[in-house]
């Protein structure tokens, strides 16, 4: 089975126990405002365009572009980006012999991703794995249940990433499969959750539930803090509420960066977040601790 991703990254240690293999889906339902992974959002391969590594006097791309979406402006390539999303192969990025222009995503197959799984086993040690993260890993579901499959007749840990912004039949034939399920809680109210995330969490807040129920792992939430937009009061009690009713006991707090931030330009976006900060260190704690007082593990 083949599946649409952006990256696979070896030795990673912050996503998951122990030493992990990453694999990037590629497709979410949501563009969150602070996402730090926008290659990650559409579902098809993009161009990626990093104008430092360009020649000034090359011009091999715009001679190439079937839509006539590049020129030269100013001595820098211009490109249009509504013309060039509707491009399907990027012949351009053939032509590109400087890594200035780049196709963002690529197919493979579950024995292919399997295969480089395997070579790493050995550094796993007793608690690596891997995770599947994104995107959305579950847009693909099939894909990455069949993946997930894999690992476990070889006894890998396996964890997954998810905005869980799915229909739970995406969901549930993968939890046989999932050691650790990382999920974010962003905001309680639908309506604000609409506004920075492109979607209402009703279907968040429904899977929730039904994860609470039936999942016999490790199932831990997440919340990204961003300074103004979902660290107040309110939102903080509405997320213990939630993690209450269900009975689930942790959570760790996600202080919100700028890292994603220069890949936006690069992919023809807009980032919508520039005056958006991060919490000082008083703050976090203040949140941690109010966690903490209704008997929920809360990490930063």
């Amino acid at each position: 089975m083949k599946g649409m991703l952006f990256n696979i990254q070896s030795y990673c240690v912050n996503d998951g126990p122990g030493l992990r293999t990453l694999i990037f889906i590629k497709g979410c339902p949501l563009s969150c405002h602070w996402c730090s992974n926008p290659e990650g959002i559409s579902p098809r391969i993009q161009l990626h365009h990093i104008d430092n590594l360009c020649l000034p006097d090359c011009q091999r791309c715009i001679a190439t572009c079937p839509e006539g979406a590049l020129r030269k402006k100013d001595g820098r390539l211009d490109i249009n980006w509504e013309i060039c999303n509707r491009c399907s192969n990027l012949i351009c990025t053939e032509k590109c012999f400087t890594g200035a222009m780049k196709k963002e995503g690529f197919q493979s197959t579950t024995e292919e991703i399997f295969e480089r799984i395997s070579r790493e086993i050995p550094f796993y040690g007793n608690d690596g794995g891997i995770t599947i993260s994104g995107g959305e890993p579950f847009t693909q579901s099939g894909f990455i249940c069949e993946l997930l499959k894999k690992c476990k007749t070889i006894d890998i840990n396996t964890a997954v990433e998810s905005c869980l912004a799915v229909p739970f039949e995406n969901i549930k034939p993968c939890l046989e499969y999932i050691d650790l399920l990382m999920f974010d809680l962003k905001i309680i109210d639908g309506d604000k959750h609409r506004e920075y995330c492109g979607k209402d969490n009703s279907i968040v807040l429904a899977n929730v539930a039904k994860l609470a129920k039936t999942f016999s792992g490790n199932l831990l939430p997440r919340m990204p803090v961003i300074k103004g937009i979902n660290d107040d009061n309110k939102n903080i009690d509405g997320i213990i509420k939630l993690l209450l009713e269900n009975k689930i006991s942790k959570i760790n707090l996600l202080p919100y960066m700028k890292l994603g931030i220069p890949k936006y330009s690069q992919l023809g976006m807009k980032y919508k977040l520039e005056n958006a900060y991060t919490p000082d260190e008083k703050r976090l704690k203040e949140i941690q601790l109010m966690f903490r007082k209704q008997g929920i593990i809360c990490s930063i």
